[in-house]
């Protein structure tokens, strides 16, 4: 009782570390918008939880617990492949999975590496399966890696170098129809990448401002 008492308070919380945590009313506007806009912007400042939000969403989604989005018949049964796209190898192991992700699933993942690096997990009972990539300096190589895969949702955390890695993510999901949801503060220039997030209208893409007061912490 006491452990299903403590998921259930898990499936609600904002943060995995404080069970209390409640999105804030900007943020629960982005988890509804899910199913009015395919790909989504969250262009925001530093410590306003836009990569927490990702993370939230996208373990709502891998557990069948999202509160305003339900599985696509289109899907199938088939396992779910998610992209998690990060600026470093580092970052996405220490942050994204190891603080943001993995303390939201409850069961257990099997964690896949080459030599030591992280390349991917995957649920054994389900086969759902994240894969770990890095745009880092968004050279053709990355760019080339990036088009070997088909995804059902994909997550894009930092601002690329080169628009060609937001059109080459986006088109992860064009088969599927799955979620894109970008988290980045602009810190690097390019006019590309600007002009085609500031392009963005639903029911296609939007963007989402989002401020450090509009973190629940």
């Amino acid at each position: 009782a006491l452990a299903r008492l403590e998921r259930l308070k898990l499936a609600e919380a904002f943060y995995p570390f404080h069970l209390d945590s409640r999105p804030t009313a900007q943020q629960t506007a982005i988890f509804k918008s899910i199913n009015e806009v395919q790909f989504r912007y969250v262009r925001a400042g530093n410590r306003s939880g836009k990569s927490a939000l990702a993370a939230r969403e996208l373990t709502w989604i891998l557990q069948n617990e999202h509160p305003y989005w339900e599985r696509p018949k289109s899907w199938g049964s088939a396992p779910i492949t998610a992209l998690v796209v990060g600026k470093s190898r580092q970052g996405i192991e220490t942050e994204l999975w190891s603080n943001k992700l993995r303390p939201f699933l409850y069961n257990s993942w099997k964690e896949i590496r080459s030599g030591n690096v992280l390349q991917s997990v995957e649920n054994p009972e389900t086969g759902d399966k994240l894969i770990f990539l890095t745009h880092a300096d968004s050279s053709d190589r990355v760019i080339d890696n990036l088009q070997m895969y088909t995804a059902h949702y994909v997550w894009l955390d930092e601002m690329p170098r080169k628009l060609r890695v937001l059109e080459e993510l986006q088109n992860r999901v064009s088969t599927t129809n799955g979620p894109f949801i970008a988290t980045f503060t602009p810190k690097v220039v390019n006019l590309e990448v600007k002009q085609f997030v500031d392009a963005a209208r639903p029911p296609v893409g939007a963007r989402y401002p989002l401020h450090r007061l509009h973190n629940p912490v």
